[in-house]
């Protein structure tokens, strides 16, 4: 995690943006209860997972593209896979391992659970086929997961097969935005036989690629990203307004919205980057803190809030058919209180002694230092 001197306050503002999006729909969908009319019309948390998706990108493709002919030795390309392991994976076993535990004492567990389990552990669980019902919100990490394995070997490639500057990463985002467009294409015209496209890796890298495209736009064209920062962020919210009318109208089952509309959803994402990477702080100090703080621990809520949730769903069997709109905010509040509070205990006891070791891991110390150079 970057230090506080190094955080941009728009970037950290869009991850709060995108961490409030995803709680407010499964906050919506069970504790609320809001009627099965107007399900369509809260899918604000497709929204922010999408926005985490570009923000990734926009990290990731500067990264990689300051190693530059840095990650053609083999030692550096793991340094980076360390760097983005050490980052996200002790948080996801520790969740995976509890869920595991919590499903067993409640005597659910699956028949096979060491091959399912495994299946998560390396990310396959929903490879190329639909997500099982089981720590559901998993699904976006392994598109990143993957993501930071084939950008990267993209690259690899470019850059052994003659390409030099960023021309191998441009290559790589290519190849990344347009064959999931394809895939989806392809597999809707045939009749997907009921497969979720969103929720499966091999439909959805583009969502990620297209923050990478403004990684490569913000440093190669610097001044033209600031310039277009207001016009990019009037469109960007545009498209998106345009994508939550379309998908609320015609549900996101429809072949269009699983194609067609995911690529207008990344690119409006992306178009959001040149103003969020521009803006240093707006308002006083205690929303800046507050905004960084809810940044820090986005992560944590990511991979908490739906169990919480569930939790007080089903084993306080809330809320009440005749319930009224102040309970059910008390509630929600409840729901808020306690997933920050876990957040923060496992941001405080897994996450950040996890980065403190990767500081101490030499492949990703050597990476660091081709950074610096």
């Amino acid at each position: 995690m970057a230090s506080a001197e190094k955080r941009v306050f728009g970037l950290d503002l869009l991850r709060a943006v995108a961490i409030t999006l995803v709680l407010v729909q499964h906050a919506a969908e069970l504790l609320v209860q809001v009627p099965e009319e107007w399900r369509c019309w809260i899918h604000f948390g497709r929204f922010g997972v999408d926005l985490f998706f570009a923000l990734s990108g926009f990290l990731v493709g500067g990264i990689l593209l300051r190693a530059g002919p840095a990650l053609l030795q083999p030692r550096l390309l793991g340094g980076f896979l360390v760097g983005r392991w050490m980052r996200t994976l002790p948080l996801f076993y520790f969740m995976l391992a509890l869920r595991a535990c919590l499903r067993a004492a409640a005597d659910r567990a699956p028949a096979d659970p060491w091959r399912v389990l495994g299946s998560y552990a390396v990310f396959t669980q929903n490879l190329a086929w639909p997500m099982p019902a089981f720590f559901v919100e998993s699904w976006s990490l392994s598109v990143e997961e993957w993501f930071y394995v084939l950008l990267p070997l993209l690259i690899w490639a470019g850059l052994r097969g003659g390409l030099r500057g960023p021309r191998a990463l441009w290559a790589g985002a290519v190849i990344l935005l347009t064959v999931p467009l394809l895939m989806r294409c392809l597999v809707s015209n045939a009749g997907d036989q009921g497969l979720d496209l969103i929720g499966i890796v091999v439909y959805r890298l583009d969502s990620i690629a297209w923050g990478v495209v403004g990684a490569i736009l913000a440093h190669l064209r610097p001044k033209w990203w600031q310039s277009i920062r207001a016009p990019a962020l009037a469109i960007g919210l545009l498209v998106l307004g345009v994508n939550y009318a379309f998908a609320g109208a015609a549900p996101w089952g429809a072949p269009f919205a699983r194609t067609f509309l995911l690529s207008f959803q990344g690119l409006g994402m992306a178009l959001l980057l040149p103003w969020a990477s521009m803006v240093r702080a707006f308002g006083g100090d205690w929303w800046r803190r507050s905004v960084q703080y809810v940044a820090q621990l986005s992560y944590s809520i990511y991979l908490t809030h739906l169990l919480v949730a569930g939790t007080l769903y089903v084993h306080l069997a809330y809320p009440h058919p005749r319930a009224g709109m102040p309970e059910r905010a008390a509630w929600v509040a409840l729901f808020v209180s306690i997933t920050l509070a876990i957040s923060a205990t496992t941001y405080r006891w897994i996450e950040q002694p996890a980065l403190a070791a990767r500081n101490r891991i030499r492949a990703y110390l050597a990476f660091k230092a081709a950074l610096r150079g």
